[in-house]
Parts: structure tokens; C-alpha cells; sequence
């Protein structure tokens, strides 16, 4: 083979090596674009993966404080220490500014014995100034009757149920009574301010169990009458230095 000949092949193959070359990196090139969109693309793709993360952060957050909206909203408010006191100057406005010695609760029927009852206590017992009243008498107008007896004991000092067999078939009295004993139980302020007046021997209801009661007397001339004069004096007076 001539030198020329040599030279003709080792061209024409260097030729082909560098078509080759260049034919491959192009194809080369062609296959990795698309991996360099997508590596492009990625940071878009992360952020749309993204976006549901943040939106399942965003609904926890949003859960978070629907929450705490709910529990402020829902939140005991614990009244201020003096607000008792305001609700009684209140009450006490509608009865001008003074407090009742005591209220009796009677049955309807027992309407006439408790206006008695009442006149005994405000003549004979030594109290200057005893007001006793009954529940007609002292519900402000306009007042429901079952609202005015379940709150005897922001204008009165004592509650006295006058309990005689007629109590427990006047529904309407049974529910003030009952009102104003739960009271006495759960506040410490109307704690033992219920004085049930036994009337005629009458056995104490189950309710008042706990309750100290008063034998009642209506006859002056009783032997009896005065131990029930003194304990109501005293308990009278007790009470208008606890409640002035």
C-alpha cells in the first residue's frame, strides 16, 4: 500500500471518529435535556408537593385557633368578688334600700295562719323595727311568681317555711321552698337562713332533714310560748348583725 493510500484510510477514519463523536454527544445531549427540564422543573414540583404540606399546616393552625375561640367563648366567667353584694343592693332597692327580718312561706291554704303567724311575730317578740312579711307581699310587681320566690333570700334574712300538712300539696310553695333550701345548702352566705316553723306536731319532710326547726306556737298564753318568743328574738337579732 502506497502513502497515500495509508493517509486516504487513517483520514477517512479519523472522519468517522469524529462523526461518531459528535453524533453520540449530540444524542447524549438530546437525552439529558429532558433531565435538565426536569431538574429545571423540580423546584416547581417540590413547591406543588409543598403546597399540600402547607395546607394540611394551614387547616392545623386554622383547627388551633377555632379551638381556642371555642374555650374563650365557652370560658366559666368566675363573677367578681363583690358582685353578690351588688345583686343584694339591687334587690334591696325594691324594697327601699332595707332588708326583711324574715318572709314566711306558707301553703295557700294556709294563708289566713300565716297573716297570724306573722302578726305574733311583729307584736309580741322584742325586735324594734321587725319587718316580717309574706311572699304576696314582698315580689315586686310584675315579677313571675316563680321567679320572686326563688329569690327570697336576696331581700330577706330568714326564710321561714310555715310547714303544716298543707305544705306538701301546694306545688307552687313546694317549689319555693325547695328553691331556696338548695340555696341555703350550696351558698355559704344563705347558709342556715331557712327556720321551718313546725305547726301542729307536723313530722319534717325528708328535705329539711338537716334543717334546725322551731316548734311554733300561736297562743300567747301557752306555757311554751315563751322559749319560741326568745329563740326568734335571738335569732332575729343574730341575723340583723351578720346582714345590717
Amino acid at each position: 500500500m502506497s502513502g497515500k493510500d495509508v493517509c486516504l484510510v487513517f483520514g477517512t477514519a479519523a472522519v468517522c471518529w469524529m462523526f461518531g463523536y459528535y453524533w453520540t454527544k449530540r444524542q447524549t445531549g438530546l437525552t439529558t435535556t429532558p433531565a435538565s427540564f426536569s431538574q429545571s422543573d423540580s423546584p416547581s414540583r417540590t413547591s406543588a408537593q409543598l403546597i399540600p404540606e402547607n395546607s394540611e399546616e394551614d387547616a392545623r393552625l386554622d383547627k388551633e385557633r377555632l379551638i381556642q375561640t371555642n374555650e374563650d367563648d365557652t370560658e366559666i366567667k368566675v363573677p367578681p368578688p363583690d358582685s353578690y353584694g351588688n345583686d343584694l343592693e339591687e334587690d334591696r332597692d325594691h324594697v327601699g334600700g332595707q332588708w326583711y327580718d324574715a318572709v314566711i312561706l306558707h301553703a295557700s291554704e294556709d294563708e289566713m295562719a300565716a297573716r297570724l303567724c306573722q302578726e305574733i311575730l311583729q307584736e309580741q317578740v322584742n325586735v324594734p323595727n321587725l319587718k316580717i312579711s309574706l311572699p304576696d307581699d314582698i315580689i315586686t310587681p310584675g315579677t313571675p311568681t316563680l321567679d320572686g320566690l326563688a329569690i327570697l333570700l336576696l331581700k330577706c334574712r330568714l326564710v321561714i317555711i310555715y310547714h303544716s300538712r298543707h305544705m306538701s300539696m301546694d306545688g307552687l310553695m313546694l317549689f319555693g321552698k325547695q328553691a331556696n333550701i338548695i340555696q341555703s345548702l350550696d351558698d355559704p352566705q344563705k347558709r342556715n337562713r331557712i327556720i321551718p316553723f313546725i305547726v301542729d306536731g307536723e313530722e319534717m319532710s325528708v328535705d329539711m332533714c338537716t334543717i334546725q326547726p322551731v316548734n311554733y306556737t300561736n297562743d300567747i298564753r301557752s306555757a311554751n310560748f315563751p322559749n319560741f318568743k326568745n329563740k326568734m328574738e335571738r335569732l332575729f337579732l343574730m341575723w340583723r348583725d351578720k346582714i345590717a
